[in-house]
C-alpha cells in the first residue's frame, strides 16, 4: 500500500513540474529593459523634455532626427494628444521557449529590433516606438511615429 502512495506522489509531482515547465516555455517574454526605454521616451515627449528624449535615440541612422532641431520637427509631427496610454503590443512576439531554443543553438537571443506599440486614450492614437541596440548594447529609439488605427 505504501509503495502505491509513493508512485502516485511521484506521478503527481512529475506532472506538476512538467506542466509548469511547459507553461513557462510557452509564456510570452516581455523585454522589460526595451519597454522601459520606450516608456521613458514617451514620458519625456509628453513633458516636452525633448533634449532628454533625443538623448535616448540612436542618432547614427537619422530616422529619429540627425540633430536636435530635426528631432523637434519630427516629434511635433508625430505627437498624440495628452491622455492615458498603455502598451498593447510588443513585436516581434517572443516566448521564453523561443529564447531558450536560440540560446541552446548558439544564436543571438535578443531580437535585433523591437517595436513597442502604445494606445492613447480618450482620443485613439496608436503609437509605435522601434528600438535597436547601440554600440554599447543599450536599447535606443530608432524610429517613433503615430500610426493609423
Amino acid at each position: 500500500m505504501r509503495c502505491w502512495m509513493i508512485v502516485l506522489l511521484v506521478v503527481l509531482v512529475t506532472t506538476a513540474v512538467g506542466g509548469g515547465g511547459w507553461l513557462w516555455l510557452k509564456a510570452e517574454y516581455r523585454n522589460e529593459s526595451a519597454m522601459a526605454v520606450a516608456t521613458r521616451f514617451i514620458y519625456l515627449l509628453h513633458d516636452e523634455r525633448l533634449a532628454e528624449a533625443y538623448d535616448l535615440t540612436l542618432k547614427a541612422d537619422g530616422l529619429a532626427g540627425r540633430d536636435l532641431p530635426q528631432f523637434r520637427q519630427i516629434a511635433a509631427r508625430q505627437r498624440c494628444a495628452r491622455g492615458t496610454w498603455q502598451v498593447y503590443a510588443l513585436s516581434p512576439p517572443q516566448s521564453r521557449g523561443n529564447r531558450l531554443r536560440r540560446w541552446l543553438s548558439g544564436r543571438q537571443v535578443e531580437m535585433p529590433s523591437i517595436t513597442v506599440r502604445y494606445d492613447f486614450a480618450p482620443n485613439p492614437c496608436p503609437y509605435s516606438i522601434e528600438l535597436r541596440r547601440d554600440g554599447q548594447g543599450q536599447w535606443r529609439v530608432f524610429n517613433f511615429q503615430s500610426t493609423a488605427g
